[in-house]
């Protein structure tokens, strides 16, 4: 369960049965980033932007020698 207090505060509270496979599991239970690390996102925004480069200067490559 997580409760709100304000834009600020939470708290997350589980049930304490729930502990006992906290050893087993492959992610935090309590953890507060799910998704994409920052890292990940900024490899991931370079590698797109080389990529629309590389597709950029290809285009305009192409175009050059047609027009020879």
């Amino acid at each position: 369960m997580l409760e709100k207090f304000d834009n600020n505060r939470v708290r997350f509270r589980r049930k304490i049965e729930h502990r006992d496979g906290d050893l087993h599991r492959e992610i935090d239970p309590y953890r507060t980033l799910v998704g994409m690390s920052m890292d990940q996102l900024g490899l991931l925004i370079a590698a797109s932007v080389l990529a629309g480069l590389g597709v950029l200067f290809g285009i305009v490559f192409w175009l050059t020698q047609v027009a020879k």
